[in-house]
């Protein structure tokens, strides 16, 4: 059909640089071929609207409904995510870099996705009100983060020592917590409106979940161009990533380290055991090895 073929491969009258505003005469629709998900999800709206179209009598008939539907699925095999070792470069450069507000906050940023399977959506939301602290089953304290995600729904997400010394440095830097104010209990001090992301420029006013997209998109990129040279299939994974990976990357540690799937399902705040089960790749691993053995 010519419009999958198109999203495919716009043309390059079509495509036009990402930094174009709108209103500039470089501006174009595309960055350059849509990806199967991206076209996936723009022949659905389409659809949607012929169909709303056909509802309200504008069109006699839908001409998708004699259109074969392309396959939702995933190439086999592919998750989304992060291996261990390309987390490992991404958090090694986000470490050599001098500790300035900026730094600080993209790390906080890095580790938030990964320590808690947060969206970029709920980074950008989330505020010191969120925080509850808990104690640990030696006494000491522990902090969770009452998340409001998809419909409204809410979710307590444990947040690790590490994550919570991510966030003290990042309010201290930001002069929201002077340099006694240490301990994981120092987080009581902030404002209950404080975002945990904000400007730089203004420590009370949050980040778009754009702004994070953007910051985070453009960390891994450098990530990928400082490591070409020596790992170059780490370099392409990790430039094809995004804020989302890290969110998959959660679940994909969290299950390979024997984690309870319930509670990775509480944790991320999914609807169905289904979504939660992606990340489970024993079986698959299982049947790889016993093949190996038969006819290896």
């Amino acid at each position: 059909m010519e419009y999958r073929r198109f999203l495919a491969q716009p043309g390059p009258m079509w495509i036009g640089p990402k930094s174009a505003q709108r209103w500039s005469e470089h501006w174009r629709p595309f960055e350059g071929p849509l990806a199967p998900r991206s076209r996936r999800a723009a022949e659905v709206i389409v659809m949607s609207m012929c169909a709303w179209l056909v509802r309200v009598r504008y069109l006699d008939s839908n001409a998708w409904d004699m259109v074969p539907r392309s396959s939702r699925a995933l190439p086999l095999g592919e998750l989304r995510s992060l291996s261990d070792r390309q987390w490992e470069r991404v958090e090694a450069r986000l470490d050599a870099q001098p500790p300035t507000p900026a730094t600080l906050r993209l790390r906080l940023m890095f580790h938030l996705g990964l320590a808690t399977g947060m969206r970029e959506a709920e980074m950008a939301a989330a505020r010191a009100e969120w925080l509850r602290l808990d104690l640990d089953e030696e006494g000491m304290p522990a902090w969770n983060l009452r998340v409001t995600g998809k419909g409204g729904r809410q979710r307590d997400v444990p947040l690790t020592r590490r994550l919570v010394q991510h966030l003290i440095a990042h309010f201290r830097r930001q002069g929201l917590l002077d340099g006694a104010q240490a301990q994981p209990n120092a987080l009581f001090e902030l404002d209950p409106a404080t975002p945990l992301l904000s400007a730089l420029a203004d420590p009370m006013r949050p980040m778009a979940p754009a702004r994070v997209y953007e910051l985070m998109k453009t960390a891994l990129r450098r990530c990928a161009d400082d490591i070409e040279r020596d790992d170059a299939m780490a370099a392409e994974r990790i430039r094809r990533a995004s804020p989302h990976w890290l969110r998959h990357t959660h679940g994909r540690k969290f299950v390979e380290a024997g984690g309870d799937r319930g509670i990775l399902r509480q944790n991320l705040g999914h609807a169905s055991d289904a979504t939660t089960a992606i990340y489970d790749r024993s079986e698959a691993r299982r049947r790889r090895r016993e093949v190996e053995q038969v006819f290896g």
